[in-house]
């Protein structure tokens, strides 16, 4: 089973911002490695996957 996905990120100059941005594509990938092993149910992999890409949710544009 393939899981797609895309990812957008909004590039600022802040450095820490865009190292945050770059974990957390670690983190997605870490995680889809457990729901291929079956560690994670669906709901579950949903659940960390929309977690990780939605971010802090006081985030100013």
């Amino acid at each position: 089973m393939t899981i797609m996905y895309v990812i957008t990120i909004k590039l600022k100059k802040n450095q820490q911002v865009h190292r945050v941005a770059k974990r957390s594509i670690l983190e997605i990938k870490s995680t889809e490695q457990e729901y291929a092993m079956g560690k994670l149910t669906l709901t579950t992999f949903a659940f960390r996957f929309s977690a990780t890409l939605d971010g802090p949710q006081n985030d100013k544009y």
